[in-house]
This record gives structure tokens, sequence and C-alpha cells, in this order.
């Protein structure tokens, strides 16, 4: 069998100092790449939102909040404060547009409308409940009736007129409210 030299399959080698600097170059530009921040906006309480390019195969940017204040995210996390609902839906890549500021006072004045609306239904159903409950506990009022005047004199019978006639030929018992029993019969064919 025939067998080459060792030397024929030696691959050029680069100077160490020139692949030590393209190594570090390929580092420096990954380790760039993943804490590349692009500011998007900030949200009315004065947090920034960023977003940079995912690490991964991933091809959704990487999206994230920097809250105002040290102390505010642990507010945020634990449920005294929320972000805006644009802006978490932003985030969850619900949204694929960031709200601007323009909208987000929008929905600040629609919110301050519904608070009011509901201010003034309760209102309305405390005064409401209030009314209902003086009317059941107040005294029931006693009708004074009036006296009725003295019969007519007696005199010759007088002829009804045809409206009443027909009222009092009407039976004085109501019809029954009752329901009658009912049984569907099966269709004949053929008759």
């Amino acid at each position: 069998m025939f067998t080459l030299p060792a030397q024929a399959f030696k691959f050029p080698q680069l100077p160490t100092n020139l692949a030590s600097k393209s190594f570090r170059l390929r580092s420096f530009c990954a380790r760039s790449a993943r804490t590349m921040n692009y500011f998007v906006g900030q949200d009315l309480e004065g947090n920034s939102y960023y977003e940079h390019p995912s690490v991964l195969d991933d091809p959704r940017p990487k999206r994230t909040v920097k809250y105002k204040g040290a102390g505010d995210m642990w507010t945020y996390v634990g449920g005294q404060r929320r972000l805006a609902v644009q802006w978490s839906s932003w985030l969850t890549h619900t949204r694929s547009d960031p709200p601007t500021f323009e909208e987000l006072q929008a929905d600040l004045l629609r919110q301050e409308r519904v608070r009011r609306n509901v201010a003034l239904l309760e209102a309305r159903d405390r005064e409401e409940e209030r009314l209902r409950v003086a009317a059941s506990t107040a005294p029931p009022l006693t009708l004074r009736v009036p006296s009725l005047p003295p019969d007519p004199p007696a005199g010759p019978p007088t002829e009804p007129a045809p409206m009443a006639k027909a009222l009092l030929d009407t039976p004085s018992s109501p019809p029954s409210a009752e329901t009658e029993a009912w049984t569907p019969h099966a269709a004949v064919r053929g008759q």
C-alpha cells in the first residue's frame, strides 16, 4: 500500500498572534451583540423598555424593562404596582409595536373616566338602597275615603247603556289561568 509523507497533509499555520487577535475579535463581537440594547420607549412612571437581539436561534428579539428606581422592581413583582397593559403585551410579544406616549395618556384618561362613572353608579345605587330602606321602615299611610254622595231617588228603571249591557252579559268568573294537559300524536302517513 502506498502512503504519503506526513508533510503532505499539513495545514498552513497562522502566526499565533494573528489567530489570537482573530479569536478576540470574534468573541468581542459576540459579547457586544449579546449586550447591545436598543432603547424602545418609556412609560408614564419612568420605566425604560429595551430590545436586543436574541443570542439563541430565536428569531424574536429579547425585550426587557429597566425600572426607574432600584427598589421599584420588587413593588411591581410583589403586585403593589402594575406595568401598563400596553407595555406588558409588548414585553410578551403579543403586541409587535411599542405603545406611544399619546396612547398611554389616552388610556390613562379612559381609566379615569371609567372610575368616575363607577363612582356615579355606586352613589346612585346607595341612594336607591337608602330610599328603599326608608320606604320599608316608614309607617303605613292610611287612606281617607271621601264620603259618597247619597243615592239618587228611586224612580222608573232606566235602560243601561249598550256598553254596560255588554259588560253585564259577560260571565262573572274569569277564565282559568291553568294550563291544560296536551299530548302530541304521531302523524299518520298515507291518510
